[in-house]
């Protein structure tokens, strides 16, 4: 709808931020391609807080290419089909049977799962299974 309405490139506010929209998929290619030169691609800061001050949306240059290449290697399709998906589903329904019936705050219950999902010390997080830590 926006993009009939305002053309390709546009100003709104998502999650909270002012944001300029850009859904021209060649200036978003030549965008992303441009490894900051220029322009860093960002994030609202609600989405921030959700995901911490160092994930790969909030680095830039070299060691985003490296969280992202350590990243992409650990979640090959077979990886991800056989071993990570199964596990995380089962976690994320056990967690979110806890919600029923009640009114959640997503933006929290997002902060409070996230970490628990990955790196959860007390019982051994989906993701660390599936490295083999357990």
């Amino acid at each position: 709808m926006e993009l009939c309405r305002y053309g390709s490139l546009f100003r709104t506010h998502i999650l909270g931020c002012p944001t300029v929209v850009c859904m021209d998929p060649e200036l978003n290619r030549r965008t992303l391609a441009s490894e900051g030169a220029g322009f860093v691609p960002g994030y609202p800061q609600s989405m921030l807080d959700i995901l911490g001050p160092n994930n790969i949306a909030a680095v830039h240059g070299p060691l985003h290419r490296a969280m992202r290449g350590a990243m992409l290697a650990l979640t090959r399709p077979a990886m991800i089909r056989g071993a990570l998906l199964p596990k995380i589903d089962a976690f994320m329904r056990a967690h979110l049977h806890g919600w029923a019936g009640r009114r959640v705050d997503i933006q929290e219950m997002t902060k409070e799962v996230t970490p628990q999902a990955c790196f959860a010390s007390r019982s051994c997080s989906p993701v660390a299974c599936c490295l083999g830590a357990c």
